[in-house]
């Protein structure tokens, strides 16, 4: 693993501090929308739409006589910069949702590992008939995963 024994922290102040900032950074762009699935289906948006705006807007600029009077290419010039910014904005956010992810599963992994181990010694202790222990180890059986080789009758 390309880590070692993460021992992550994060206090109630810094956890308000952090969702604090990101709903900063989301103030600041209120022209935010939400759109439905059915709604980003109706959209013409592909992998060439870039180069398709790219094109078009040198085209426009190049000879504006042939953009119709009721298209406001310079609206539409603010339009494609403006998501290129967003782009730059949602790569940032998916490196940063990415490292929080991979971060917490491995925590998780890591606070599995030694539940794993503490449920080993449950079970040797229920095994020995340790008083007490055999509801603990019923109630832990049944959330462990089943391995091993089926027992046929």
């Amino acid at each position: 693993m390309p880590y070692n024994d993460i021992d992550f922290v994060i206090s109630d102040a810094d956890l308000a501090l952090i969702l604090d900032h990101f709903s900063q950074a989301k103030a600041l762009i209120p022209q935010l929308v939400n759109l439905t699935p059915r709604e980003k289906k109706t959209f013409l948006i592909g992998a060439k739409t870039p180069i398709f705006l790219q094109r078009i807007l040198s085209a426009g600029q190049q000879r504006p006589e042939l953009v119709p009077g009721w298209v406001d290419l310079n609206k539409m010039k603010r339009d494609y910069e403006a998501t290129q910014k967003m782009e730059q904005i949602l790569n940032a956010l998916n490196q940063l949702r990415e490292a929080v992810d991979d971060t917490r599963f491995a925590l998780q992994q890591e606070a599995v590992n030694a539940g794993i181990i503490i449920y080993d010694n449950i079970t040797h202790a229920a095994k020995n008939n340790v008083p007490g222990i055999d509801v603990i180890h019923e109630q832990i059986k049944s959330l462990m995963p089943r391995t091993g080789k089926k027992k046929f009758k």
